[in-house]
């Protein structure tokens, strides 16, 4: 190669300007090796660095095509970042290397400090398909190259490649934009806070992510109020919506009486408008829709439930339909309902997760009961129960009902808060007030519930609808729960009593039935009539209703309703029993030493004496021969 070739701007040019950055150090050493022959290195050494000059200063020109025209407005500075529509590039002069950080144009264009616990959230904004799409996300997904990969669901250009570039970046970008970059207070559920109630305050900002975007959008009023107010006022002539709306307002209350949340229920067939009375309360909030509004399906599982009740938070939450569900799933919902905090968990790095909580009133209906006589007294007295066998609305034309309410929504929420603040009402002592109505012998929770909701109702209709109506005890005497009706042990005992009349044949002494189908006897004694039950018979009937014996055996002895022998013992010792046979010879059997010997009512006592006739009558042998 001559001299003048080896040291030719043009031929220089042409070998280096569309090498890969891996081939061009190679081309350098073999055109060194050259001019080392021809003694012109340090020349050779000017012009090529002349010719990467004029090499970098084309890259910085082809950079500036396609430019990125609609740059987000607080990005006022790219860190020295090529930002096109092609994405983000960033030019090494050393290298004369272009180095692409993400084929898309991304940025963090809004802060979120949450205004509970101070930490933070972000906006992440990228381009792609000539269209802007927004995210709000945890800022350690963005610190993190293991987590920043999950923004790969969407077209954002991450990938495990260029995750740490892409962090980097972020990371400049947000540094050098510090000061146009805006700071929100925001929240990631409904409620109180210092500044008023989410969602009805302006300058709180809701970074609760894209699960439950949709669904806060939905907290909003719609169409015209006095078309909501008329319908509601002739809905609320029926005992039940008045119910349902009445605990829908009470969960504004909770936090300002101090008292836990509780559930509403309704229960009964299918197609009597119990989901239309749903409808009702929940326009108070927002949109009614039963299918795409804030009802929530009743499908959700215990884990999957705690989210949604912290979303809710100190809003009134609203599941339809429980059906589906079985009574043990029921039944630990509702422990969830009211106990106002999610289990601590762990996140895959270690870290303590940050708990769920929320004290709400909850409204639920299904076709059949919430608790019954197996439920735990903890279940019983969280929830107001009511059931329908006929029309919730009467006469009304539900269809009417349904369709106001789905066009017109989410007034009575913001009315009810505004009439707390602007006026002086005296919320505690209305409690107070109510709550000295109830009788004493009432369940304290459900007395708190009954007398919560009270004063909502009252407060809604003068502040609200414009009504002098009342919630009064009539309207709810026959839905309050007793201390003997929460008890597990009452329940228990009373259910035993329904067995027994129900199967008094097995506990007939004049009877021939002293086989596996045998479960005792009557007897009488000074204190009054008993009924003696084998022992293992009551344990298997015990084990088949999920009470546990133990635990009922203590509570009936407690109450001198159980004979036993001995101060220490649950059991009664008796050596016979009489047993009539067919001839009127009356014998004395040895069954087995010990029973449980558990005391009648009085009301029962005189149902054994009609029962003894009856079966006399019908000649025993016959019907279970």
């Amino acid at each position: 190669m001559e001299l003048k070739e080896l040291l030719s701007f043009d031929f220089l040019m042409d070998k280096l300007k569309d090498a890969p950055i891996q081939d061009r150090a190679l081309i350098v050493a073999e055109l060194k090796q050259e001019a080392q022959k021809l003694k012109c290195t340090k020349q050779l050494n000017d012009q090529i660095k002349l010719v990467e000059q004029n090499i970098a200063e084309n890259k910085r020109q082809q950079l500036k095509v396609n430019p990125l025209v609609d740059m987000p407005e607080v990005i006022t500075n790219t860190a020295g970042y090529n930002i096109t529509e092609y994405g983000v590039n960033m030019f090494l002069p050393q290298s004369m290397a272009e180095v692409n950080i993400c084929p898309k144009p991304l940025f963090i264009t809004e802060r979120y400090q949450d205004i509970e616990d101070n930490q933070e959230k972000v906006k992440f904004t990228y381009k792609s398909d000539g269209k802007w799409y927004d995210l709000v996300i945890d800022r350690q997904i963005l610190a993190n190259s293991s987590r920043i990969i999950s923004l790969a669901d969407y077209p954002t250009g991450i990938t495990t490649e260029n995750a740490r570039n892409v962090i980097k970046y972020l990371c400049d970008i947000e540094s050098e934009n510090r000061d146009t970059i805006p700071i929100k207070q925001a929240t990631s559920k409904l409620g109180w806070t210092e500044y008023g109630f989410v969602p009805f305050i302006n300058n709180i900002a809701f970074a609760g992510g894209d699960t439950y975007k949709t669904l806060y959008s939905k907290f909003h009023e719609q169409g015209n109020f006095e078309d909501w107010k008329q319908i509601s006022i002739e809905c609320l002539k029926y005992p039940l919506p008045k119910l349902y709306v009445a605990g829908a307002y009470s969960s504004l209350l909770l936090k300002e009486i101090g008292v836990n949340g509780f559930c509403v229920h309704i229960w009964g067939e299918s197609g009597k408008g119990k989901t239309v009375a749903m409808m009702l309360a929940s326009s108070i909030y927002g949109d009614a829709d039963s299918k795409s509004g804030i009802i929530r399906n009743g499908k959700s599982t215990e884990n999957g439930i705690e989210p949604v009740l912290n979303f809710f938070n100190d809003c009134a939450c609203f599941f339809d339909e429980l059906t589906t569900l079985t009574p043990e799933q029921i039944e630990q919902m509702i422990y969830k309902f009211a106990q106002g905090q999610g289990k601590g968990r762990m996140t895959k790095g270690l870290n303590i997760q940050k708990s769920f909580t929320w004290n709400n009133v909850v409204l639920l209906n299904a076709e059949k009961p919430l608790a019954d006589a197996k439920s735990m007294s903890g279940a019983v007295n969280r929830v107001i129960s009511m059931y329908t066998d006929s029309y919730v609305f009467g006469d009304m034309d539900m269809k009417r009902i349904a369709d106001t309410l789905k066009a017109n929504y989410g007034f009575g929420a913001k009315l009810f808060i505004n009439a707390l603040k602007e006026n002086d009402i005296d919320v505690n002592g209305m409690f107070k007030k109510y709550l000295s109505l109830i009788p004493d012998n009432v369940e304290k929770k459900q007395a708190n519930a009954i007398s919560t909701m009270m004063v909502a109702y009252e407060i809604a209709c003068k502040y609200v609808y414009g009504t002098n109506d009342k919630l009064t005890i009539d309207d709810v005497k026959d839905m309050l729960v007793t201390k003997d009706d929460v008890s597990v042990v009452m329940r228990a005992y009373n259910s035993l009593i329904e067995y027994v009349q129900a199967n008094y044949i097995y506990f007939d002494s004049k009877t021939n039935l002293y086989n596996q189908n045998k479960w005792g006897k009557y007897a009488d004694y000074t204190d009054g009539k008993y009924i003696l039950i084998l022992v293992n018979r009551f344990n298997e009937w015990c084990a088949k209703n999920n009470f546990n014996s133990q635990m009922i055996l203590k509570g009936l002895k407690s109450r001198e309703l159980l004979k036993t022998t001995g101060e220490n013992r649950l059991k009664f010792k008796t050596t016979s029993v009489n047993v009539q046979s067919d001839t009127e010879s009356t014998t004395q059997v040895s069954l087995q030493d010990w029973f449980i010997a558990i005391k009648l009512p009085k009301e029962e006592n005189e149902m054994v004496e009609l029962e003894v006739q009856e079966i006399e009558k019908n000649k025993i042998d016959d019907i279970f021969g």
